[in-house]
């Protein structure tokens, strides 16, 4: 299990995946008598995603001198592929929290942030990290999540950590510490566990059932449930890769989709491509159902909400 730490200095508080940076923070700030509302003005937090946005409104709650802002704010667009605008880069710049899911996935980000920033900057993995033996070596394939010809799941790295309940928890947890120590807003994580640990009641009574992914999206809400993904291990590694699965790949793909062993297909339209439109209109031409997993909520819908309407489509028999 991974620990925070500051880029400056090693913290001591155990998390989950979690990294924890303070760019350049003056003693004052040290001192909770920082930027933002400390001084009077809004404290401002600027996240990747919607994702991470909601996680942090429900930390800060109904705080006064609080403003959360997300630079992707529905899920109509790509996160793998966004590319920061100028007004983007000017709310990072004006930020004093920045919060992203780390590693390639939101890295631009981060990567925004000038070496003058003051921001505090948390992200839910380390970016280094992302090298084969990060987040997904922390045994999140858990009993019930098997693997497909061979194919060892514990080994890989998915950066779509916000799935994971215990990275989110501990997100919100050092989130709250570290608002808290620089302004006196009374943050609290109580909120974020308290909606997870539904899920994850939830996740836990899913039956027990068989399902390929169109892209390695739902890792993280299919651990520890009896549900088995069944992908072919060639075309999961493309897919993780954001690579193009090859001829083959798709054709074993299409190969699972044809057995009549899936309950139904995991897509992300979020991220939808000609391929996974093809694989999408076989299962639909075999008769199986299609569960959505998006990247992000929608303008109109909170993070938590979005993932009790994902276990609503795989509560369905």
């Amino acid at each position: 299990m991974k620990t925070p730490f500051l880029r400056t200095a090693l913290a001591a508080s155990a998390a989950v995946g979690l990294t924890m940076g303070l760019a350049a923070c003056s003693d004052d700030s040290a001192d909770g008598n920082g930027g933002g509302a400390g001084s009077g003005d809004t404290v401002k937090i600027v996240t990747s995603t919607k994702v991470w946005a909601d996680v942090a409104q429900a930390v800060v709650g109904d705080a006064e001198g609080v403003e959360v802002e997300p630079i992707i704010a529905s899920n109509d667009t790509d996160p793998h592929s966004y590319q920061p605008t100028a007004a983007d880069m000017a709310l990072v710049e004006q930020a004093d929290v920045l919060l992203a899911g780390g590693g390639h996935y939101d890295a631009w980000l981060t990567e925004a942030a000038s070496s003058e920033s003051a921001a505090i900057i948390l992200t839910a993995s380390d970016g280094d990290s992302f090298d084969g033996h990060g987040h997904g070596e922390e045994g999140h394939a858990e009993e019930g999540h098997e693997d497909h010809e061979g194919h060892d799941h514990s080994t890989e790295v998915n950066e779509h950590i916000w799935y994971d309940t215990d990275a989110v928890k501990s997100v919100a947890s050092t989130l709250a510490s570290e608002i808290n120590a620089h302004w006196d807003l009374g943050a609290s994580d109580e909120d974020v566990v308290k909606r997870l640990d539904e899920i994850d009641v939830r996740k836990a009574k899913l039956p027990k059932s068989t399902t390929a992914q169109t892209h390695p999206l739902a890792d993280d809400i299919l651990a520890g449930t009896k549900i088995v993904d069944d992908t072919p291990g060639g075309y999961r590694r493309a897919t993780l890769n954001e690579s193009e699965p090859s001829p083959a790949d798709v054709a074993a793909m299409l190969e699972t989709i044809e057995s009549g062993n899936l309950d139904f297909l995991i897509d992300a339209p979020q991220t939808r491509d000609q391929v996974s439109e093809r694989l999408v209109k076989a299962a639909q031409a075999k008769g199986l159902r299609i569960v959505n997993v998006y990247e992000s909520p929608g303008a109109n819908e909170s993070f938590f909400d979005l993932y009790d309407r994902i276990l609503d489509d795989l509560e369905q028999e």
